[in-house]
């Protein structure tokens, strides 16, 4: 906890609030319409969610208060947010992540791409190769949240317009990663750095799609398909070059790839 004065000492955390909304703007005005924890007395950093029910996948959003040694209340913390996994064994379908009425976080008509050497479908040669996509946000409603939703034969780092957003290794299982704060209206870049391990050539493949959801209500999904752009680059540690994850237009000569024929979704 930090004080609000540099004179202060031997400050302690004495009380805690939780709020959780099930969007930014309802935590951001002060209202917990999934828990509002109330004043409870403790010095732990630590709580456990007591609010209602969460469903698979559902974005919670929340900020937090504390209360020091003189009963005196600090600012809200900023609104953060995370997201539930799958809960029931029904929300497995295919060995992809899906919700439960399957709207979201479903990877039903998405494709496996690769980089245009050999039958990726059954041979590729281990090594790294990197893919990436320019777009656009509308401009014409604010952008209310955004799920980049990945899986990657053997694995993958991903970047959006420059920023690191996370990594996966598990081509069963299709990762879900919050990027509403690295967009911004207009263009924007996804880039990908997707290794296929192994001691002998063998299957490789990326698939995922971005979902971003406008404060008008539309949605826009944007598979991966082949708009993509893929290039082989050397780096020592398999991650992409800054030049490649910044937005912009790059000189590099970028294969055209073509989606994995017979490859399973």
């Amino acid at each position: 906890m930090q004080t609000t004065s540099s004179s202060d000492r031997s400050q302690s955390q004495t009380a805690y609030q939780i709020l959780v909304a099930s969007s930014s703007n309802l935590v951001a005005n002060g209202q917990g319409d999934l828990w509002d924890s109330g004043k409870i007395l403790s010095a732990s950093p630590h709580s456990i969610y007591g609010g209602a029910a969460l469903n698979s996948t559902q974005i919670a959003f929340w900020k937090v208060r504390v209360w020091d040694k003189d009963d005196a209340p600090s600012m809200w913390s900023p609104v953060a947010n995370w997201t539930m996994g799958l809960l029931n064994p029904s929300d497995w379908q295919g060995g992809w992540l899906v919700s439960t009425n399957g709207s979201r976080f479903n990877l039903t008509g998405c494709n496996w791409i690769w980089y245009p050497e050999g039958n990726p479908a059954l041979s590729a040669p281990v090594a790294t190769r990197y893919f990436r996509k320019a777009f656009f946000v509308r401009t014409d409603s604010p952008l209310a949240s955004a799920t980049l939703l990945l899986a990657a034969d053997n694995s993958f780092a991903a970047y959006v317009n420059g920023t690191y957003v996370g990594q996966g290794a598990d081509y069963t299982v299709a990762t879900p990663f919050t990027v509403t704060e690295q967009l911004q209206p207009g263009a924007n870049t996804i880039a990908i750095a997707a290794s296929n391990g192994g001691t002998s050539p063998n299957a490789a493949g990326l698939i995922g799609k971005l979902i971003l959801n406008y404060a008008d209500g539309s949605q826009t999904n944007l598979q991966m398909d082949a708009s993509w752009k893929t290039i082989i680059l050397c780096t020592s540690t398999g991650s992409c070059p800054v030049s490649m994850t910044a937005p912009g237009r790059l000189r590099w000569c970028w294969e055209v790839l073509e989606p994995i024929p017979g490859a399973p979704v």
